[in-house]
């Protein structure tokens, strides 16, 4: 009946995932991972419908069920943390964690994505100093696993150099932005609006720096790319276009 519930919940047939679910439910009371599948595909549903009150007390009983599974976990603590309770999904990313590199090892790349998901919530929480050595760990995970030069570990390097540059560590943060462009130029393509991001970033880090000659040719670069990929009414280009122009005024 699993498939059924999943095809009735893309579809949108929300009214039918209930019915099946609660169908289920009364069918295998003793079945106990069947069991948190269900509230845990009870509280997806719910969480479809914006109704995050129900979502969470669903997503709370599948993983109080299996209270060993990440990804009950996960759900569980993603959703605190839209409902702006970072300081309740904390220590739920953490166990993730834990149990994560108990079962997998240290060094896989789902302990990565854990510590990722924990700096990010620590990043938005204003914890840079917590959140720092998570960062640079889940970027030591990437190179070990995927290799120096793919694109993921791009994304890592330029979330680091991010964190960074919030922390006024503009001296270790340039040498990463720098990396994580030539990196997605070579992965992607000069063209490629991530580029353009990679660009804006260090622009940004060179204006803190005084350096704005600099900062307005890749300001310039990273416009032109966002005018050839995406619309030209597109949000990133207006923002980007806003930059440039607060340097320029400047």
């Amino acid at each position: 009946m699993i498939p059924k519930i999943e095809a009735a919940r893309n579809d949108f047939n929300y009214d039918e995932v209930n019915r099946m679910l609660s169908e289920f439910r009364d069918k295998h009371m003793d079945l106990r991972q069947d069991l948190a599948k269900v509230d845990y595909l009870q509280g997806q549903n719910y969480e479809l419908q914006i109704n995050y009150t129900n979502a969470e007390r669903y997503y709370s009983k599948a993983a109080a069920i299996e209270d060993e599974n990440p990804l009950y976990l996960n759900a569980h603590a993603t959703l605190l943390q839209t409902m702006g309770r970072p300081q309740d999904a904390e220590p739920i990313y953490r166990r993730a964690l834990e149990i994560s590199e108990k079962t997998l090892g240290q060094n896989h790349p789902d302990v990565a994505t854990q510590l990722n998901k924990l700096s990010l919530l620590l990043y938005k929480q204003g914890k840079y100093a917590e959140a720092e050595p998570l960062y640079r760990q889940s970027l030591a995970i990437a190179e070990k696993t995927l290799g120096a030069n793919h694109q993921n570990v791009a994304i890592q390097l330029n979330n680091l150099g991010v964190l960074l540059f919030k922390q006024g560590k503009y001296t270790e943060a340039e040498p990463l932005y720098r990396k994580a462009l030539a990196i997605t130029e070579k992965t992607l393509g000069s063209d490629h609006p991530y580029v353009a991001i990679n660009l804006n970033n260090l622009a940004e880090l060179l204006r803190s720096q005084g350096k704005d000659a600099e900062a307005e040719l890749l300001f310039k670069h990273g416009i032109a790319i966002i005018e050839n990929a995406l619309d030209t009414q597109h949000s990133q280009l207006a923002a980007e276009l806003n930059k440039l122009a607060i340097l320029l005024y400047v």
